[in-house]
């Protein structure tokens, strides 16, 4: 799935991420794919258990047992990074391609001070000195806007609030200006105006630095705001893949739809907020056809009778998984 124009930064190729159980395996995330051009935003976005969060720490092979990739390709600047030596992503991991995870306290060590974490990233990846490493993590503080960002390094995550915290993050992530930065849900556990600042500054990065970025996003209002094009996925498939203003105009897939009116009447003045009845299923308990069928408002019989293609519909690079698509009407 690659759009026209320059060869892609990233290229993600029928992945496939599996859990196995006790006697059985099951796919969190089925055969997904998309790619990502230089300097390009991509958002991802779909409810709690629809594959986003996995589908990013396989691409940076983050997962332990019993998470595994069973299949695909993950090529970075066409490299696999499937079959890249574990030394080598360890290279790759922080130098060019930097994660920001949603919750900063599982992810920063509290028995560390700032500063020992963020210099312990930088001297990891770059032969330069501890008062040199110190130097870089300061400026890269301040450009996040932590104040007194050197009397700070000695502070321990604790003492930090939670949007300082994913603004420390945010510093440990980029402060060695990666190519590719992968944001999970990076503003999620911070009030509304805590969020809104976080965003802002990750987009303002971004754009300085030239980086290519995958935004993850319970959030399909946040990821119009700032993603070119979106990519919604259910229950570890992707559905719909599109650009952003196609998203917003023209939905096509019933998900993204019923997504889209959830978010519209959370802004408007509708007396009841507008929902999608039901809810994603388990791993184990997965249609054998659409999954999204039992929560579909446009089922037919042949919903559940064949698995539905992932297909490109239209030269705009708009991909589909449905069988019955119907023209947006908003509610």
């Amino acid at each position: 799935m690659t759009p026209s124009g320059p060869a892609p930064l990233l290229e993600v190729k029928n992945l496939t991420t599996i859990i196995e159980g006790d006697g059985w395996t099951a796919p969190a995330v089925d055969d997904v794919s998309f790619s990502l051009r230089q300097g390009e935003i991509l958002g991802i976005v779909g409810e709690s258990g629809s594959g986003k969060s996995l589908t990013a720490l396989s691409i940076l092979r983050l997962l332990a047992p019993p998470v595994v990739v069973s299949g695909g390709s993950i090529l970075y600047q066409g490299r696999d990074l499937l079959q890249t030596p574990e030394e080598e992503m360890r290279r790759l991991r922080g130098a060019e391609i930097a994660m920001v995870f949603q919750d900063p306290m599982t992810s920063l060590d509290g028995g560390f001070t700032i500063g020992d974490q963020l210099t312990e990233t930088i001297r990891a990846h770059r032969s330069v000195s501890r008062a040199e490493a110190t130097t870089m993590a300061v400026e890269m503080m301040d450009r996040v806007g932590i104040s007194q960002a050197r009397r700070r390094l000695t502070a321990y995550p604790h003492e930090f609030s939670g949007g300082m915290r994913q603004r420390v993050m945010i510093a440990m992530a980029l402060v060695l200006r990666p190519k590719l930065l992968l944001a999970d849900e990076p503003s999620t556990a911070l009030d509304v105006t805590t969020q809104a600042q976080i965003l802002e500054l990750i987009l303002q990065l971004q754009k300085e630095m030239g980086m290519s970025m995958v935004l993850i996003s319970h959030d399909l209002g946040v990821v119009l705001d700032v993603a070119e094009r979106v990519a919604v996925m259910y229950a570890g498939q992707l559905v719909e893949v599109a650009s952003g203003r196609l998203i917003y105009e023209a939905p096509l897939h019933p998900y993204t739809q019923g997504l889209l009116r959830s978010k519209l009447s959370l802004l408007g003045n509708d007396e009841y907020v507008t929902v999608i009845e039901g809810q994603i299923p388990g791993l184990r308990r997965r249609p054998p056809a659409c999954r999204f069928a039992p929560r579909c408002p446009n089922v037919i019989p042949v919903c559940t009778e064949r698995v539905p293609e992932l297909a490109l519909l239209e030269a705009a690079d708009r991909w589909l998984r449905c069988v019955n698509p119907t023209a947006w009407v908003p509610a």
